[in-house]
């Protein structure tokens, strides 16, 4: 009878390790945010490609930059799907300045800074980038030019419910013509894995188990 009880006593200390463990962090973000800028882009020193431009800078309020998201009513992807098409994403300051074919490194003057989130609370994550590296093509014999512009940096959840996360921010902007608009899309990328709560849950469970093992051994006794 007594064993019978150091067992029954063992098992509920085995499921209590088991209900009530809990990662050790909050999970790193895995997600994507694509998102668009609604209005006109306008460039400092045009006229002659976007390899010699001084300065880009893109629509604010009330429209700004929005989600959009795959085709369908999704927005972001992964952890990022809480946020859906035509959310408005901050890019601040709007106007960056630009270094033509600039290789990774600190940054070179202002740091765009991107804040996004659910609607009603569109600040919830913050990405600062801490690296950059531009590129620019063109123009061709058609006027046409690129220029690609990446970034490495974190994404801070402001509510704590994710670790801080290394993230890469991109924008590519594209002109067919020396005085066509400009179109740009971003892509902002978080991409890591999460640590297995099961091995969490299997280590809280060892001192139970332990435990179990010296109630066995009274009972014996």
């Amino acid at each position: 009878m007594v064993q019978m009880l150091w067992r029954a006593a063992a098992a509920a200390a085995v499921a209590a390790g088991l209900v009530t463990a809990q990662p050790a962090s909050a999970a790193l973000i895995v997600g994507e945010l694509n998102f668009v800028p609604i209005g006109t882009v306008t460039v400092v020193g045009g006229g002659s490609g976007l390899g010699n431009i001084s300065s880009i800078t893109f629509p604010g309020p009330p429209l700004g930059q929005v989600v959009n998201g795959p085709s369908g009513a999704g927005g972001g992807t992964g952890d990022y799907a809480i946020i859906p098409a035509l959310t408005p994403v901050g890019v601040a300051p709007l106007t960056i300045p630009i270094f033509p074919n600039v290789g990774i490194g600190p940054f070179p003057g202002t740091v765009p800074v991107i804040t996004f989130g659910p609607p009603g609370d569109l600040t919830r994550f913050v990405f600062t980038p801490h690296t950059i590296q531009m590129s620019s093509t063109g123009p061709d014999v058609n006027g046409a030019s690129s220029l690609s512009y990446a970034t490495t940096g974190t994404v801070v959840d402001t509510l704590g419910f994710y670790d801080d996360t290394p993230t890469a921010f991109s924008f590519s902007a594209t002109q067919s013509t020396l005085t066509g608009p400009i179109n740009v899309s971003f892509t902002l990328v978080s991409s890591a894995a999460p640590a297995p709560a099961g091995l969490v849950l299997v280590l809280t469970a060892v001192p139970a188990l332990g435990l179990a093992r010296r109630f066995r051994r009274r009972g014996i006794a």
